[in-house]
Order: structure tokens, then C-alpha cells, then sequence
């Protein structure tokens, strides 16, 4: 952040435009008023309901990526955690996962994650499934 000291005046303080400056400007309407001269906001003064208000709010808290194993991952509040997990809990109105389960994909997209098509399983059974998955469709993961 810059501070500017007390008593600090700027070089251009009390100078005029030129004409020459006058006539390049003359055309010209600042990026904050529209082509009438009034001032107007960034949204031009439509109002956004709540919902979309904070969809938008959602938006900016949830930046993601895809991690290696191809599960979209969220950042949120300095924290990343998969988004399936979100979906499911806010699904579920929950805040935390049970202890030793996971939210396995049904149709096996790792990115489809909506709500339908995410399930709640204990380790074990998760593992047990995907074993068997990749074993007959002959698939080895590196993860």
C-alpha cells in the first residue's frame, strides 16, 4: 500500500490543460459516464437479487483446479478440499464427513459432481469396489 506523507503535493497540482489536451479529450466520455453525461455503475445500475448476488459471492470463494487423480479440487478460505465432498455435504446439510467414510462417484466421472450421482461409503467398501472396477476393466491408477 502506498502512503503519501502529509503535506505532500503532486506536480500537477493547480496546473491547467493545454488546449492541445482540451481538444484530444473534447470526444471523449470517461469509462464511469454514459454517452447522456450521467454517472453510472459498473453494473449500470441494474439491481442483482440476493440470489444472484450470492452466486456471485460463491464464485469468487470457490477457485478451483484439477488435481492429478482428475478430482476438481476448491479453494476456499485458504483450504482445498474436493469439490464432491462440498456437494455432498452441502447436499446433506452437513459440515464434515463421518468418520472413515467417502464420497464415491456412481457413474465413475470424477468430475460429475452432482449431488444424484455422489454416494456415501466407509473406506473399505470404496475400495473394495474400485478394486474390483479396475480388475475386470484391466485399469492400474498411479495415485
Amino acid at each position: 500500500m502506498v502512503y503519501i506523507k502529509k503535506g505532500y503535493n503532486p506536480w500537477n497540482k493547480g496546473k491547467k490543460l493545454s488546449e492541445e489536451t482540451k481538444a484530444k479529450m473534447k470526444g471523449r466520455t470517461p469509462w464511469n459516464k454514459d454517452k447522456k453525461g450521467t454517472q453510472v455503475a459498473w453494473n449500470k445500475g441494474l439491481k442483482t437479487p440476493i440470489e444472484t448476488r450470492t452466486k456471485m459471492r460463491l464464485k469468487k470463494l470457490r477457485k478451483g483446479y484439477i488435481n492429478k487423480a482428475g478430482y476438481r479440487m476448491l479453494s476456499m478460505f485458504g483450504k482445498h478440499i474436493l469439490e464432491h465432498d462440498y456437494v455432498w455435504l452441502r447436499g446433506n446439510q452437513l459440515h464434515r464427513l463421518p468418520m472413515g467414510c467417502e464420497v464415491h462417484h456412481i457413474d465413475g466421472n470424477g468430475l460429475n459432481n452432482r449431488i444424484n450421482n455422489l454416494q456415501l461409503l466407509d473406506k473399505s467398501t470404496h475400495a473394495k469396489l474400485h478394486w474390483a472396477f479396475e480388475k475386470k476393466n484391466n485399469i492400474r491408477r498411479n495415485y
